[in-house]
């Protein structure tokens, strides 16, 4: 079906008009918090509202497109603090959209709260950034990459390693999960000096699903490292944080 160029206009024109009604609003007030930097309040982005993608139908996904535009324009300008209200209007219309709720999430928990030094605004950027994941999680169900991304906050920034372990398994219960995802489920049991549970998992990835001899490299070395732990312990002695960085 093709479109005559009246009608182009006119949809483009009920696209304009929308995004002008729902995100002026909620920049004006995103931009009267950037004075303040109270991460708690900009990241609370105004939601779209249930019925938006059932009102708006065939232009959902035309919209999604434009909005995503916009967000590579704010993002090439450095003003990133302007995309939050995008990510939550996509993520609305479109919940299966995975690098929306990445991207979403990835700038607040890395990029802002790198932007600022208050220790407790960072740590609330890295509770925001698990929040989105895992409310993006409830739509994703069937994939392993918000899992994923959600264990590496835990374990990255929130050093909550039983946490991480726990998302990193789920998210290798996915399929087509890459050998990673299994890696780094090992690395988060050792954080927590479980050496046994560690050995086992790089035990049962020894040799399988590797595409050189180095990558099965990596498997035999930690192999022996999480025995040497284990030994260590029998004999009474202390494993140290800093032997296993």
């Amino acid at each position: 079906m093709r479109f005559r160029p009246q009608k182009i206009h006119f949809i483009f024109l009920i696209v304009i008009l929308i995004l002008l009604v729902v995100v002026v609003p909620l920049q004006r007030s995103i931009d009267r918090d950037l004075d303040k930097l109270h991460p708690e309040r900009k990241l609370v982005t105004a939601p779209a509202g249930e019925f938006l993608g059932q009102f708006l139908f065939g232009f959902k996904d035309i919209i999604v497109d434009l909005m995503w535009l916009r967000i590579d324009y704010y993002w090439d300008h450095q003003q990133q603090e302007k995309m939050f209200p995008l990510y939550r209007m996509i993520t609305k219309l479109d919940p299966r959209f995975l690098d929306a709720w990445i991207l979403w999430a990835w700038n607040i928990g890395y990029n802002l709260s790198a932007s600022v030094k208050d220790p407790e605004i960072k740590e609330k950027c890295y509770w925001a950034d698990v929040n989105i994941l895992k409310e993006g999680i409830k739509f994703n169900q069937d994939k392993y990459d918000l899992f994923f991304e959600c264990g590496w906050v835990y374990y990255h920034k929130l050093k909550l390693y039983a946490e991480a372990a726990k998302y990193f398994a789920l998210a290798g219960q996915r399929k087509e999960r890459p050998m990673y995802v299994t890696h780094i489920l090992a690395h988060s049991y050792a954080k927590q000096h479980n050496w046994q549970k560690s050995l086992g998992i790089w035990k049962s990835v020894k040799g399988k699903g590797y595409k050189n001899w180095t990558q099965s490299e990596v498997a035999r070395r930690h192999i022996k490292k999480m025995e040497k732990y284990i030994e260590m312990e029998q004999r009474g002695e202390t494993v140290k944080d800093e032997m296993y960085p």
